[in-house]
């Protein structure tokens, strides 16, 4: 029987043709967790949330490019019935070459024998598919993408893509399926994958995506995560840098266009700049103090309308901060609270901020709450937890 038991706890199945396991030999269970409930599926539900019209809430699209065992599916079912289990949504699942019954069943059995827990996502699954909200087309994925069924099909809002790697299924992998995907994606579609190769972001960047690269789950250093822009928008993309000092944090309050902000330091990426290249300018252009940039802290988790360009959709990231060849003393700052000058178009002054002292309330913008809110409890980098609606920069 081709069960292979992961690195942690978990099963995942071995497919004959190729060789390989439909999940990591690292961690199927942690793999699909991470990859595309967490950072997939609810963080595209929260987007789909915010822009949701309550007077008229239509279902929330899903397209899953590989079921294989289902568990992706059964995580997602399990969750939606603990946190919307009113909530309309309709999982569509391509699987060209299905587990048999007993090959399934074998493969709920063993993963249940070591985590009992997974019982409760094998009803979900079974429930969400008697309901129809869960559909497992059994088809090939390029000639469904392209097929009539799929043209007249309502566009997705999220892409689970969980293909065989491209050195086992490499026409999965093309330029044109990018195309066939971004065609059927809602505007703010959300694609992931477990595969961030170089050569993957290529291709989603020149069908219209906007990939990135996140930390991956445990074993893995990388996943990607792409999304659409809003019709007729244009991406802008905002970076800002979190100093931190003797249990202080640089804060910033700026008077731009008119408004009084409270924000952290940073700024507009210019077009071909990467995110560490215009923090460094934009610590330069606003505060005169070089820096080096140094871990990653985090992403908004979706894109937002721009507080200040009706045409623009932003993505928000942050990163560390240290002085380049001067001390932290040497950082020019002004007292806490102290008014901004009067009569100036745009001005930004700087203060230190004790984290216990930190009010995440006093920011402008939801995404600064979120990291004011994990700085103040001692939270570590990675993907900002912000609920709801968020209005960016």
């Amino acid at each position: 029987m081709p069960l292979l038991e992961t690195k942690d706890n978990s099963f995942s199945w071995i497919d004959e043709r190729f060789g390989v396991p439909y999940h990591s030999r690292r961690g199927a269970w942690t793999e699909s967790h991470h990859v595309y409930l967490t950072r997939g599926w609810e963080t595209a539900w929260t987007a789909y949330q915010a822009e949701l019209d309550p007077q008229d809430p239509a279902p929330f699209f899903a397209l899953e490019l590989g079921y294989g065992t289902g568990l992706n599916a059964a995580l997602v079912a399990h969750w939606m019935e603990e946190n919307a289990p009113e909530s309309q949504y309709v999982y569509h699942a391509l699987e060209k070459y299905p587990l048999r019954p007993d090959e399934e069943s074998a493969y709920w059995d063993a993963l249940v024998s070591v985590r009992p827990a997974a019982l409760l996502l094998r009803n979900a699954l079974r429930r969400a598919q008697d309901s129809h909200r869960i559909r497992i087309l059994h088809a090939d994925a390029l000639d469904w993408l392209a097929s009539d069924e799929a043209q007249k099909s309502p566009k997705f809002h999220l892409f689970l893509y969980d293909a065989f790697a491209p050195a086992s299924q490499p026409e999965l992998w093309t330029p044109s399926v990018w195309q066939l995907v971004y065609q059927r994606a809602a505007p703010r579609a959300l694609w992931v994958s477990y595969c961030a190769k170089s050569s993957v972001i290529q291709g989603l960047k020149t069908a219209g995506w906007h990939p990135e690269r996140l930390p991956g789950p445990p074993g893995k250093r990388q996943m990607l995560r792409a999304w659409t822009p809003g019709p007729g928008r244009r991406w802008v993309e905002r970076v800002y840098g979190l100093l931190l000092w003797d249990g202080r944090v640089l804060v910033s309050r700026e008077r731009f266009r008119g408004r009084e902000l409270v924000k952290f330091p940073g700024g507009g990426m210019e077009p071909g700049e990467d995110a560490p290249t215009a923090l460094k300018r934009e610590w330069i252009e606003e505060l005169n103090f070089p820096v080096n940039v140094g871990a990653r802290w985090g992403s908004a988790p979706h894109p937002v309308s721009s507080a200040f360009d009706p045409a623009a959709d932003v993505l928000v990231h942050y990163y560390t901060v240290k002085p380049q060849n001067k001390r932290y003393s040497e950082v020019p700052v002004q007292a806490w609270g102290c008014p901004l000058p009067e009569g100036s178009h745009n001005v930004e002054q700087c203060s230190w901020v004790a984290m216990d002292a930190l009010n995440p309330d006093e920011f402008t913008f939801a995404a600064d709450q979120a990291v004011a809110r994990q700085l103040k409890s001692g939270w570590t980098p990675g993907n900002l937890g912000t609920n709801g609606s968020v209005s960016a920069h």
